[in-house]
């Protein structure tokens, strides 16, 4: 299959992401970079959002009813908005006035844009390979199967995704607004879920990500065309963020959840009042912070957390103006009294959001890898778990620093990269127990997962210390204009046009070093069906292909999932017992896993069989993602064992068996 082939999907998915967020920021009354920058990110919250309503009324999550549920929340929105506007005596024609922006400003956010996107896109084509390739890692089993999940039971409620179990509505919680998302796609594509996927993840990258990241230096810089244009190429070279999701883990929701993590702390600048461009009205801006906090919990519960944490330095900063203010305007012991007051309710919030939003210890095992010294390198340098150091952004990020202390200003943005650098050195450097388990247990205590959040504080860094090097660049042809009487050159806008294209070149290439390349060779190596393949050779991929043709549709198939056997049900839509590695197991269902093998000399199996209806096993040999070993030798290696027949085989070691032992 060819990319050119993925067209229609990529369009459909950039319809689904972007339209129904966008519909509704106008609504509500966003403009500009911040209607951009906050689109997506309100598409996943009120996607995650309306899979778990919509489940609850028992409606199917479809595109229909997705496009339903879009409507009523912006005529919701649209009424509320009404009455605040009626309050507040403003007339429509004023509050949805639309200011177009300069040429200029409309020519750098696009050129910005375009080559950050184009980068990313291409760069994850690269490591995709075919658009129908997978990601050959432990977590991608989980991540495809619940994919089909919604597409066959029409069920994306984060509160019971976790079971992928069509017959229960227990509570089992999983974030689902990457896969909801990614399930709209195929639908209204037509698409296989290995390319809907790769569609979907391109677009986070390539288009959510830089515009997230757009949104929050807007509130640094304002809509300077210089910072539109420097934004956009850093966004793409990074090694850490988006490049690592797509190669460790793989970390699918982290991926959307990272992306829309600016936009978050871009809302919290404007509602502390910290923005030099704010977007206005702060009912607003409360009201999309919390569907923002919500589609983040949605996308990965670790993320608004992270909000919480980088929001320490903005709310601290708040607080030094607020008592400023108040002492120079000789205020009432009120105003002194209650910004302290409501940054201590904060952090006591805080303090218990952090002991309960996290994952069991169990989980969180990833143990330290760096020294201190080395740790803290390689945060503030953005060179994490091990990556080369990028020299462009390590230079620009450590003159962004510089040139906020030597003016005093956005001091909080200093403060934040100090907590950001800090959370990767403790979970990377500091002795496993229980103050590490208490700093970054939130995220699993996986470094990887804080390196990737790195480059949100970062990249605004960067781009702070990239304009300060454009504006000295222009200052200078200014001067050699007037020097060399070539007067042409200080026309309106020349001189800023000319250093934009310039920087915007030299950055293009610059931050594309040997972190990006070694990121994307690592990240290539985990696609692509190969003989080797550590989730699912070539030759399981061929047999699964065929699958479609040799087992009724209405078939139960068991196979080991740490095998890729289970991917039966994503790639051939034959249901697998067992559709992750964590899935809950019935009496029956533990029965036949552990002594399937048995099934012709134990009579305890086959009535157990029987209730399942089960008749195919998929047997991919012993070997599993990552050379684990889970104790399901009872179906895995039954060749020459009685009771079962060779149905389809490919190779070696990949066997399709039907269950011959308990009778038709």
């Amino acid at each position: 299959m060819h990319w050119s082939q993925t067209v229609p999907a990529a369009l459909a998915c950039v319809v689904i992401v972007f339209l129904p967020g966008a519909f509704l920021a106008r609504i509500i009354g966003f403009r500009g970079l911040a209607w951009a920058g906050v689109s997506a990110p309100l598409t996943a919250a009120v996607g995650a959002g309306g899979a778990i309503a919509l489940q609850l009324v028992h409606v199917r999550w479809s595109v229909a009813a997705f496009a339903v549920l879009t409507l009523a929340s912006g005529v919701a929105a649209a009424l509320a908005r009404l009455v605040v506007l009626r309050i507040k005596r403003v007339t429509l024609r004023e509050a949805f006035a639309f200011r177009r922006p300069s040429s200029l400003s409309m020519a750098a956010f696009v050129a910005g844009l375009a080559t950050g996107a184009g980068i990313i896109g291409y760069r994850f084509i690269k490591i995709f390979g075919p658009p129908d390739n997978i990601s050959q890692t432990f977590d991608n089993v989980f991540h495809l199967n619940a994919v089909r999940f919604i597409l066959d039971t029409g069920r994306g409620s984060s509160l019971t995704l976790g079971a992928l179990d069509p017959q229960s509505s227990a509570v089992s919680i999983y974030p689902g607004a990457w896969h909801d998302l990614v399930a709209l796609v195929i639908e209204a594509s037509g698409a296989s879920i290995p390319v809907g996927v790769n569609v979907t993840n391109i677009v986070i990258a390539a288009l959510v990500w830089p515009l997230s990241a757009l949104f929050l230096v807007s509130r640094l810089t304002g809509a300077r065309p210089a910072a539109m244009v420097v934004t956009g190429v850093l966004a793409s070279g990074f090694a850490s963020f988006p490049y690592l999701m797509v190669n460790f883990g793989v970390l699918y929701p982290n991926l959307l959840a990272i992306a829309i993590l600016p936009a978050a702390i871009a809302l919290v600048l404007d509602l502390l009042g910290l923005s030099l461009l704010p977007s206005g009205g702060r009912l607003k801006t409360i009201a999309s912070l919390l569907l923002l906090l919500a589609g983040l919990a949605l996308a990965h519960p670790s993320m608004p957390m992270a909000v919480f944490a980088l929001s320490i330095a903005p709310l601290l900063a708040w607080l030094v103006l607020r008592l400023v203010a108040a002492k120079r305007s000789k205020a009432r012991a009120w105003q002194y009294i209650w910004p302290p007051a409501a940054v201590v309710a904060y952090f006591l919030v805080l303090q218990q959001l952090w002991i309960r939003v996290r994952p069991s210890d169990n989980a969180s095992f990833w143990p330290p890898t760096r020294t201190i010294p080395m740790a803290l390198g390689e945060a503030v340098f953005s060179a994490p778990v091990g990556r080369p150091m990028p020299w462009v952004i390590a230079i620009l990020t450590v003159a962004g620093v510089v040139v906020l202390l030597a003016r005093r200003r956005a001091l909080w943005l200093v403060g934040s990269f100090i907590i950001s650098c800090g959370l990767y050195v403790v979970v990377s450097s500091f002795n496993k127990d229980e103050v590490r388990s208490f700093i970054t247990g939130v995220w699993y205590n996986d470094s990887f997962r804080l390196a990737a959040m790195l480059p949100v504080i970062a990249l605004p860094l960067a781009a702070v210390g990239a304009v300060w090097v454009i504006d000295r660049l222009r200052i200078w042809m200014v001067s050699v204009a007037v020097r060399t009487g070539r007067f042409p050159l200080l026309r309106p806008g020349w001189p800023a046009a000319a250093t934009a294209a310039l920087a915007l070149g030299l950055l293009a290439v610059g931050v594309q070093g040997d972190a990006v390349n070694q990121e994307q060779d690592a990240a290539q190596d985990k696609y692509g069906y190969t003989s080797d393949a550590p989730l699912l050779t070539s030759e399981e991929h061929d047999l699964i292909g065929r699958l479609d043709r040799e087992v009724p549709a209405d078939a139960l198939i068991v196979g080991d999932p740490y095998t890729g056997a289970s991917l039966s049900y994503a790639l051939a839509d034959r249901q697998a017992l067992m559709p992750s590695g964590g899935s809950p197991l019935n009496a029956d269902e533990q029965k036949v896993i552990a002594k399937l093998r048995d099934v012709a000399k134990d009579p305890s199996v086959c009535p157990a069989v029987k209730r399942l209806r089960l008749k195919y096993v998929l047997d991919f040999g012993g070997t599993e993602v990552n050379l684990g070993n889970h104790g399901l030798g009872g179906i895995q290696n039954l060749d020459k064992v009685p009771g079962f027949e060779v149905v389809d085989s490919q190779g070696s070691a990949a066997k399709l068996y039907k269950i011959t032992a308990c009778g038709s």
